[in-house]
């Protein structure tokens, strides 16, 4: 890390409701930072389990521990916006209480703050763990994850470090209403003149379990929708259909009926659309928009030959496949393949 003089104030950030099984493990993982100029705000959302009593026991031992307690619960939501009111530190930093930072976690990202002036938010990859297991990498620079916020979160919560005078800067906080997509709604609703990052290092394990808020798909598609809808039409001038919703969702996870021919049409499209319509608002940057779309495009279609011919007419007619650019043998070679099912 960057010697500064003066180290910054970082306060950590983290809701907890019925967190008495994680939380001791989120708790030590600050405590184990090799950053030490740290304050952890732990906002208990009226939880009913043991997780007051367990705070309170690291609280005793650590004075940087700052405990408050709703006595009933109100949600994630107004539980983050209590964590950003006692905030006192310069930088803010996103920990969910079931949730493990690394111990290099702080000292990465104020290093980059502070090096990086322009940057107002800094997330990272993170390992995924729990019911599953996997390496979540992220887009890195400010046109990237703008871009890529059309479609999901692309800055994991548990990652994301921000300067606190955003808030005032752009009166901003989280959203009541969303219940578990409130993280997409806080970083699509940045203006475009605050600067977003994310390393390319990873900095926090973020835990898979049944009880995770965003386990709740049904919450989930509902919330997301009306985020997605908000930026189709504000920055795209779409007013999409319930199909095109479903299209849109289903770009970025497996399709109900799977990869069929008729998947791929809608699919294609959906893609044409959106770029035809960024061609005239001009919202996203490019080229990373149709990059991002052209990232999505092969997503989907790869390895799909088995489709036949049909799929081969309609994959070498989009204009976000390189089938323009093969040579007359990788012509060959894709027919046949298409052919030959």
């Amino acid at each position: 890390m960057v010697k500064h003089s003066i180290p910054p104030l970082v306060s950590v950030l983290m809701p907890a409701y019925n967190a008495e099984k994680y939380i001791s493990e989120a708790i030590e993982s600050i405590l184990a930072q090799t950053y030490t100029n740290w304050e952890l705000i732990i906002v208990n959302d009226g939880s009913t389990d043991s997780t007051e009593e367990i705070v309170r026991i690291y609280q005793e031992e650590d004075a940087r521990i700052i405990f408050f307690q709703f006595p009933e619960n109100k949600g994630i939501s107004k539980a983050r916006n209590q964590c950003l009111k006692l905030a006192r530190g310069l930088y803010l930093a996103n920990l969910d209480s079931d949730d493990v930072a690394y111990p290099e976690r702080i000292s990465e990202q104020v290093d980059f703050m502070l090096t990086n002036k322009n940057i107002d938010v800094c997330g990272s990859s993170v390992n995924l763990f729990g019911l599953s297991s996997s390496v979540w990498k992220t887009y890195l620079n400010n046109d990237q994850i703008r871009c890529s916020l059309l479609f999901s979160a692309t800055i994991p919560n548990s990652s994301a470090m921000f300067r606190k005078d955003i808030l005032s800067k752009y009166n901003i906080q989280y959203d009541h209403q969303y219940k578990v997509a409130h993280d997409l709604q806080f970083w699509v609703l940045l203006p475009d003149d605050c600067k977003l990052a994310n390393l390319p290092i990873i900095l926090t394990k973020i835990r898979l379990h049944e009880n995770n808020t965003s386990y709740n798909e049904e919450i989930l598609l509902q919330e997301t929708n009306q985020i997605y809808t908000y930026q189709l039409q504000n920055y795209l001038q779409i007013s999409p259909t319930e199909e095109e919703l479903r299209t849109h969702h289903e770009l970025v996870k497996t399709p109900e009926e799977g990869f069929t021919i008729e998947y791929i049409k809608r699919i294609s499209k959906w893609l044409n659309r959106l770029a035809e319509a960024n061609q005239k608002t001009r919202h996203y940057p490019e080229p990373e928009f149709t990059d991002l779309l052209t990232q999505l495009w092969y997503k989907n279609t790869a390895g799909l030959h088995h489709l036949g011919l049909e799929f081969g007419k309609v994959f070498s007619q989009s204009p976000f496949s390189e089938y323009k650019d093969y040579s007359l043998w990788q012509k060959i070679k894709f027919w046949a393949k298409c052919l030959f099912k």
